[in-house]
């Protein structure tokens, strides 16, 4: 069973699309959260950790910048213990909430 999940904010260089696609994931991005408390599992905030432009290499792909934070957050949540001895959590970087 997956035990973590990541939520995401997409970066269009066209303001328009940019803003219709975040309405839309936020959407999904809630579910996503309210499952995870539902069921005491572990969330990366992507939105939270990938937040320049510089870790995204197109709309949707992180860049080997972006993807080195994803890395070094994954170690983090990892290195924290199991998932089912901490409960809900949001990992998004430097920002943890428990």
């Amino acid at each position: 069973m997956n035990r973590q999940w990541q939520i995401y904010d997409p970066r269009f260089p066209d303001a328009a699309r940019q803003r219709l696609a975040v309405a839309g994931l936020t959407l999904f991005n809630d579910a996503i959260l309210r499952e995870a408390f539902a069921r005491d599992l572990a969330v990366i905030d992507l939105r939270l950790i990938c937040s320049d432009p510089a870790d995204f290499a197109n709309a949707i792909e992180p860049s080997v910048l972006g993807g080195a934070k994803i890395a070094a957050e994954i170690v983090a949540m990892v290195t924290a213990g199991p998932v089912a001895q901490r409960g809900f959590r949001v990992f998004a970087g430097r920002q943890r909430r428990p």
